[in-house]
C-alpha cells in the first residue's frame, strides 16, 4: 500500500552570496533525526528544482521523499511516500507539461520491486505502478521519449530495460548490470554498467535489440569496474562515466568520450582513493560536462563530495571537495536554469543527528563563497590512457515482470 505522509524538516542556511543572476549561491540542509537523503534532481523553468531522495525520520524505515524548492532554495512542497517497506526515489525526469516521472525502489509484495510515479508539477501522484522480476528488482534510471517513459535497472544478476510506466514491453539482458542509459539520437538507446567485473556499453534498437555490446577499458592495467552514468552531448557523442578497481579499496574515477558511432575519443582518469564513487553526470548548458561522486580524501578519512567540470576535449576546467568534519557526499550535480549548478547529497557535518540533506547552489566556478569552509580545493591527478573497447555479446529473453498497479485508494 502507498500512503502518502505529512512531515515538517528544519531548513538551515549554511552560507549565502548575491550574485549578478540576483538568485546568489548558498548551502542550505534539510532534515531532522534520522537520515535525509537527496539522490537526484531536475532542474525547473523558473530556476527552481525539484529533488528527489528518502527519508527515516518519519517512521521506523525509508520512505521516498520529493522536494521542490525555488532558485532561493525555499521549500514550495514536499512529498513523502510509504510505499509498505523500505523504499526510495533514485531518479526523475520532467515532462514538458511540468509534471515528472519518479522512479524508484521498494520492498513489497514478497521481494524488491521498482516503481514509477507520476508527480503532478503542483505535488500529488497521478499515477503509481510498481513492477518486479522474479530475481529480485532495482531501478536505475527513468528518460523520456515525448511522453512515454523508459527505464533501466537490474533483476538479480541480470539487467532490463522496460517501456511505459505500465510495462508496455521489456527485455531481460542476461548477465549483465545496466546502471544508466539515454535515448541515442539516431534511434534506440544506449546504456551503461558492468559484465563480469568490467565496464559494459550497449547499444540497443527501439525494439530493445542489441546492436552493439562492448567492454570499455584504459588499457591492460585498467579493466575491472563498471560504468555508472552516461549523458548525450548535442553534437550527438557521448560521455560517460564509471570507476576502475584498483588495490584493495582503492578505486579511479573516470571519464570517457565517445563518438555518435561509440568509437572512444578521449580518457580521463582521476588518481587513486578509497571508495572513490561515480554518483552523477550532466551536460552544462555551454557544452561541458559536470561529474559529481565522493571519495575519501586519506586513507580512513570521512567522505567528502566531490564535483568537476571538463571541456568536451578533455580537458579539466576546476575540480572541488565539499565537507566538513564528518562524512559528506555527492549524489547529484546539474546546471541551474539561471547560472551555475546544484550539488545535491547528504551531510553528517551539518544539521540534525544522523545524515541530512544536503543542497550547495555553486557558481560557474563550483565556489558558494569566501565563508563557506566547506568548499575546498581537489587535487586528484589527471591520467589520460589510451581508451581501448573489446566487442561481446548478451543473450536476451523478454521475460516479463509482475505488475502492480497503484489505485486512488492506496495514496
Amino acid at each position: 500500500m502507498v500512503k502518502k505522509l505529512a512531515f515538517l524538516f528544519i531548513l538551515v542556511l549554511l552560507c549565502f552570496r548575491v550574485g549578478a543572476s540576483d538568485v546568489g549561491t548558498w548551502a542550505k540542509v534539510l532534515g531532522k533525526a534520522g537520515n535525509d537523503v537527496f539522490t537526484n534532481a531536475v532542474g525547473l523553468d523558473d530556476g527552481g528544482f525539484v529533488l528527489t531522495g528518502y527519508t527515516t525520520s518519519r517512521g521506523d524505515s525509508e520512505n521516498s521523499w520529493i522536494v521542490n524548492i525555488d532558485c532561493s532554495g525555499t521549500m514550495r512542497w514536499e512529498e513523502i511516500y510509504d510505499m509498505g517497506g523500505e523504499d526510495r526515489a533514485v531518479t526523475i525526469s520532467k515532462l514538458s507539461d511540468g509534471s515528472f516521472y519518479v522512479g524508484g525502489n521498494m520492498e513489497a509484495y514478497g521481494g524488491d520491486a521498482a516503481y514509477i510515479l507520476k508527480l503532478k508539477s503542483t505535488g500529488g501522484d497521478s499515477l503509481t505502478n510498481h513492477f518486479s522480476f522474479s530475481a529480485g528488482t532495482s531501478l536505475k534510471s527513468v528518460r523520456l521519449d515525448g511522453s512515454t517513459a523508459y527505464s533501466v535497472g537490474n533483476a538479480g544478476q541480470d539487467a532490463f530495460i522496460v517501456k511505459g510506466d505500465n510495462v508496455i514491453a521489456n527485455s531481460v539482458l542476461e548477465s549483465g548490470q545496466f546502471h544508466d542509459f539515454v535515448l541515442d539520437p539516431s534511434g534506440g538507446f544506449v546504456a551503461v554498467g558492468e559484465r563480469d567485473g568490467s565496464p559494459l556499453v550497449v547499444k540497443l534498437d527501439s525494439s530493445f535489440a542489441v546492436k552493439n555490446a562492448f567492454v570499455l577499458t584504459g588499457g591492460s592495467s585498467l579493466h575491472s569496474g563498471r560504468l555508472v552514468e552516461i549523458v548525450k552531448m548535442t553534437s550527438g557523442a557521448f560521455v560517460v562515466a564509471g570507476e576502475f578497481e584498483m588495490s584493495g579499496v582503492y578505486k579511479s574515477i573516470f571519464i570517457c568520450k565517445l563518438d555518435p558511432s561509440l568509437e572512444p575519443v578521449w580518457m580521463n582518469t582521476l588518481g587513486q582513493r578509497e571508495d572513490a564513487t561515480v554518483r552523477g553526470l550532466s551536460a552544462t548548458s555551454g557544452g561541458e560536462i559536470l561529474l559529481a561522486g565522493t571519495f575519501r580524501p586519506s586513507a580512513g578519512e570521512p567522505f567528502d563530495g566531490y564535483a568537476a567540470l571538463w571541456s568536451q576535449d578533455g580537458s579539466l576546467v576546476w575540480q572541488k571537495r565539499y565537507g566538513g568534519d564528518l562524512a559528506d557526499e555527492i549524489w547529484s550535480a546539474i546546471s541551474s536554469p539561471l547560472g551555475g549548478f546544484l550539488l545535491v547529497g547528504k551531510t553528517k557535518s551539518y544539521g540534525s543527528t544522523g545524515e541530512n540533506g544536503f543542497i550547495v547552489r555553486t557558481d560557474d566556478a563550483g565556489d558558494v563563497d569566501e565563508s563557506c569552509d566547506f568548499v575546498k580545493s581537489a587535487n586528484l591527478e589527471v591520467e589520460s590512457p589510451e581508451p581501448e573497447k573489446f566487442s561481446g555479446s548478451l543473450s536476451q529473453s523478454s521475460q516479463p515482470p509482475s505488475l502492480n498497479p497503484g489505485t486512488a485508494g492506496d495514496k
